[in-house]
């Protein structure tokens, strides 16, 4: 089949979340013999030079991207209110973006369309209409929950009201504009069940991604200090809100005799200027690959309050071998260590981190565990035969 792949960033090099999520999505559909077209928005915050991505034929057939900028201002939010949709769908519209997707279309005789997240839906509606492509809605997540989540955690009124709105229109643009999709693909089973019940009438398919294969690296833990690490992008306001809690309520119960800290992820630069509560801990900015953390540090830490979708970071620590202790929201989802979330009471987390102090035992457990479920559900046999039942 020939396929259309939107999206409304340039997923590649994948550096987060929601670019691994697409990169492996483009990569399945490769290795199943199928042709890909790939078209993203660029935007200023995220950009990408993607001067030679034509010629990367690994991973795409043809590449086409188009600047553009998201940034919110009067102009978008009378943009949102006009047209009566989220303001964080219209700030990802261009007209421009559209003529080049119709070129893209009929030029390639394109078969099916996979967006890959919300903003895209729009596009491809006014496609479908034109050239009767089938469209295939690949969701990261339930975006109104997100929202509705950091409502929920902030002690701004201000904040929490607008949480409150964004949620609102993000829920009612979900349970109404989706049934234009032949198929609706989630990463967990509890958002497939709730598109399932929003379109009985579409065909929903749970299929999460597989990183490959379980890591053979074997850690070794140390019996003096232990060596925490919380990583993920400063510049998303559910990873700011986890961080913001830990160094606040947690970290200073720690005892920094057994324990030391290690936050690293992209936009931390800024965050850390806006920040007062960094004493003991250490900052990367920079690094090469995550492998690269997980075989210097002894246990990831995921504290988030809000957040749908799957959690990368805690699949990338199942499959590398390091142990993780995370919160309901951050193990929601993810097939097997369900039960293992802990709910955000400073006190359980002091606890559950002292309870790995010279306990390397302890530790090695966690790991086999973490790998015989990455095994269970996410291998990339179980993940391929998912994707080969859609198509």
């Amino acid at each position: 089949m020939n396929i259309l792949v939107l999206c409304k960033k340039v997923p590649y090099p994948s550096k987060d979340g929601e670019s691994i999520v697409i990169m492996k999505d483009i990569e399945m559909l490769k290795k199943m013999g199928h042709s890909l077209h790939v078209a993203c928005l660029n935007t200023e915050k995220h950009f990408v030079n993607t001067q030679n991505y034509t010629e990367k034929k690994t991973y795409w057939s043809c590449f086409f991207d188009k600047k553009i900028n998201t940034s919110i201002s009067i102009g978008t939010i009378l943009n949102s209110i006009y047209k009566r949709s989220p303001i964080h769908i219209t700030r990802f519209w261009d007209y421009t973006f559209l003529d080049a997707l119709k070129l893209i279309v009929n030029q390639q005789r394109i078969d099916v369309i996979l967006c890959q997240g919300l903003p895209m839906i729009w596009y491809a509606d006014i496609l479908k209409k034109e050239f009767k492509c089938k469209i295939i809605y690949r969701a990261h997540n339930i975006e109104n929950k997100i929202w509705y989540d950091l409502a929920i955690h902030n002690t701004s009124f201000f904040k929490k009201y607008v949480y409150k709105y964004i949620g609102h229109s993000l829920a009612n643009y979900e349970k109404n504009k989706l049934d234009i999709c032949d198929s609706i693909l989630t990463l967990n089973k509890i958002e497939n069940n709730y598109f399932k019940h929003i379109y009985p009438q579409i065909s929903c398919n749970e299929i999460a991604i597989s990183l490959g294969d379980v890591h053979s690296y074997s850690k070794n833990f140390s019996s003096s200090k232990i060596k925490l690490l919380l990583t993920g992008s400063m510049d998303w306001k559910p990873n700011i809100e986890a961080a913001s809690w830990f160094l606040n309520m947690v970290w200073p119960q720690i005892s920094k005799e057994h324990f030391e800290l290690t936050i690293a992820g992209k936009g931390i630069e800024n965050w850390i200027k806006a920040n007062n509560t960094l004493s003991d801990v250490k900052i990367i900015a920079k690094y090469e690959s995550i492998i690269q953390l997980y075989e210097t540090h002894d246990v990831l830490l995921v504290p988030l309050f809000s957040g749908a979708g799957i959690r990368i970071k805690i699949l990338e620590a199942m499959q590398y071998g390091i142990p993780f202790i995370g919160s309901k929201i951050a193990v929601e989802g993810i097939a097997g260590i369900e039960d293992m979330g802990l709910d955000t009471f400073m006190q359980c987390w002091i606890d559950n981190i002292n309870l790995m102090k010279d306990n390397p035992i302890y530790l090695k457990r966690m790991v086999q565990k973490n790998k015989n479920m990455y095994s269970s559900h996410y291998s990339f046999e179980i993940i391929l035969k998912k994707w080969q039942s859609v198509f």
